[in-house]
């Protein structure tokens, strides 16, 4: 279950006030993510087997009842909503709530709760909503621009600070008829002076429209205002504040896009997953067919549909990695020629820009996450793309580096680097923008969110990198990134150790356990293919049947393959110990259509000879039995 919510907890990486919890159905916690501790005090290991609702303020805590059966009643249904919850100081917090009932998803059978501290939102509204009441005079309202309308002699006042919101330097205009059309988003104009016209000469006006900045820059604004009558309750003036909260939507936005990226993350994985299955079934039998066809006329047509086969995989392999969010564990030796490779071409097809790529032939991996590092390039090509309009040069490097040899300048602990160098022939950035170029929301791009960059760094930082920017108006910009290398001699996924005979025993006895038909079915094939007496299981129930019997019978199984992960059922390593309490002899190999999996990336630390990623066919199969037929028994690691 743990890793499964996992998935959910990846794609909201990096959200320091969020947090992920797994709930049973009485509403007792599961799990909960690490965030748990910054947001509302707890150790997270210290609330697994407590109930939410203990947590939740006194005067809440029927509603929430009452919203937690609500939600039970409609398994997979989405629904949100605000609680107060007891910080371990004792505070009460405010957190939006997303939710979802997946206990009967395959793979999670959890109730899993996204929630997100907005306290201090909260707790600027009610501020705001407190000073509706208490607004008098537009001034009273700091750290706001305010304004002030005559309406006996037409004039209009803005304050110094709301002509700082506005980008202005001085008030151009004093008439209301003048100034409107100069700052009012023209899309938003007419709703303005529309609500004006509306207005009630008691009611307060509350409206939020856009503002265009000089330089064509799009602002979000609040604005608030108050008539101010004579005894006769005639109109005499209006005042008013107005406050920018283009950064708070942005962020609502950024939430937004994150629960959306949860979704397609668990899409994605999914997809992949399945794919992988299905591929398995006709790389296996295409390799079958090759096997029996072999010189005849088809065997070119059968070679060419293995390629595609394999071509297919590899895609299926790059969405199952993109999909995933970057955290340390999930790192692993990843070579940065084929991302630079896969990423800019795509990245650069139908557009004028030309690549330069340089990558030494003795580059070394990095140790990273290749999701979050083909998201880096995504971020500096796109950034590149929009410098040069009319088209250029993307010039991309990549070599080893010893520190503090190579640049002593570079604020990282001596070592083997990798660094890599994005550079184009843009129009370059304003020396008094390049210091807030990371900055988070900052962007001269009327269509940019400013996000790009900032997430860029988070991820170089999060790798233990460092990156740095050198540009001048009208000569470019060069990203110069410097990524700790991988040990030498790693790699990605573990592969079983020991001295292997060259060539497959026939008449090995082999046991095929996984939830897919189609799969046993073609695996079957592969393994009788390769001389193996077989059997297959669907699940971990047939599998200890057939091993109880195999032992009974006295022909016990040499050797069997697991799915990794079988729905509502036990995973690989729990199915293998128990398969080994009753054969202690048994050689084992996982596979699974999730390669990065934590079983597949160290197979020996979970009791696997090797793993088997699928698709696979003959020569992978093979392959994987004689690894773990070989003789001598590989090291294994405490997990």
């Amino acid at each position: 279950m743990e890793r499964s919510i996992q998935a959910y907890y990846a794609a909201l990486m990096g959200d320091r006030q969020g947090i992920i919890a797994a709930l049973d159905g009485e509403g007792m916690i599961r799990w909960v993510s690490p965030e748990v501790q910054s947001v509302l005090g707890y150790e997270p290991a210290a609330l697994v087997g407590l109930y939410m609702l203990d947590f939740v303020a006194e005067n809440e805590v029927d509603v929430v009842r009452s919203r937690l059966r609500d939600l039970l009643a409609h398994p997979g249904a989405l629904m949100r909503t605000r609680i107060l919850l007891r910080h371990a100081d004792g505070t009460y917090r405010t957190l939006s709530v997303v939710s979802r009932d997946l206990r009967q998803t395959a793979g999670i059978g959890e109730v899993v709760v996204h929630l997100h501290d907005v306290t201090g939102e909260r707790q600027l509204m009610d501020e705001l909503e407190e000073s509706r009441s208490q607004l008098a005079e537009a001034y009273q309202i700091a750290g706001l621009g305010s304004w002030e309308w005559n309406l006996q002699d037409t004039e209009v006042r803005f304050s110094d600070q709301l002509l700082h919101l506005l980008g202005w330097k001085r008030q151009p205009s004093t008439r209301w008829n003048d100034l409107r059309h100069l700052f009012i988003h023209p899309e938003d104009l007419v709703r303005v002076e529309q609500a004006v016209r509306a207005w009630q000469v008691r009611a307060p006006l509350n409206l939020e429209f856009r503002i265009v900045w000089p330089d064509g820059r799009v602002r979000q604004w609040l604005l608030h205002a108050q008539n101010f009558t004579d005894a006769q309750g005639h109109r005499l003036r209006i005042a008013g504040v107005a406050m920018d909260i283009t950064e708070r939507r942005q962020a609502e936005a950024e939430l937004f896009r994150a629960q959306k990226l949860e979704a397609l993350d668990q899409l994605a994985a999914g997809i992949a997953h399945d794919f992988n299955n299905l591929l398995t079934v006709i790389q296996g039998n295409l390799s079958l067919a090759k096997d029996s066809l072999a010189d005849h006329a088809s065997e070119p047509l059968l070679a060419e549909a293995e390629a595609a086969c394999n071509r297919a995989a590899y895609l299926a392999h790059q969405l199952s990695r993109y999909a995933r969010a970057s955290s340390a564990r999930s790192f692993e030796p990843t070579h940065l020629r084929p991302l630079l490779t896969d990423v800019i071409p795509f990245l650069l097809r139908g557009s004028r820009v030309r690549s330069e790529m340089k990558v030494a032939d003795d580059v070394l991996p990095v140790q990273g996450d290749a999701g979050a590092l083909a998201q880096v390039l995504q971020n500096l090509v796109m950034n590149a793309m929009a410098a040069m309009p009319d088209g250029g040069v993307l010039r991309t490097e990549a070599e080893n580096a010893l520190l503090p040899d190579a640049d002593p300048a570079v604020p990282l602990p001596e070592g083997r680097y990798v660094r890599l160098l994005v550079a184009d022939s843009g129009r370059g950035v304003a020396p008094e923008h390049l210091p807030r170029i990371f900055d988070p929301y900052f962007t001269t791009r009327q269509d940019g969110q400013g996000l790009g960059l900032a997430t860029t760094q988070r991820i170089v930082l999060n790798h233990q990198g460092h990156i740095a920017v050198s540009s001048s108006t009208g000569q470019g910009t060069l990203f110069t990134i410097y990524l700790p290398a991988a040990e030498i001699g790693a790699t990605g996924i573990e592969s079983g150790a020991g001295t292997a005979p060259s060539e497959l025993a026939r008449g090995v006895r082999a046991l095929l356990v996984d939830d897919e038909a189609l799969v046993r079915s073609a695996g079957a094939r592969m393994l009788k293919e390769l001389g193996c007496r077989v059997e297959v299981a669907g699940d971990s129930g047939q599998a200890l049947g057939l091993m109880r019997r195999a032992m009974t019978k006295g022909h016990p199984f040499e050797v069997v393959v697991l799915d990794v992960t079988m729905p509502n059922d036990l995973g690989a390593a729990e199915l293998l110990q128990r398969l080994r309490a009753i054969d202690p002899m048994l050689r084992a190999v996982v596979s699974s259509g999730y390669p990065h999996h934590e079983t597949m990336r160290a197979p020996r630390d979970y009791g696997f000879r090797t793993a088997l990623p699928k698709p696979y066919g003959l020569a992978e199969l093979r392959g994987a039995l004689v690894t773990a037929l070989a003789e001598v028994e590989p090291p294994r690691r405490e997990p």
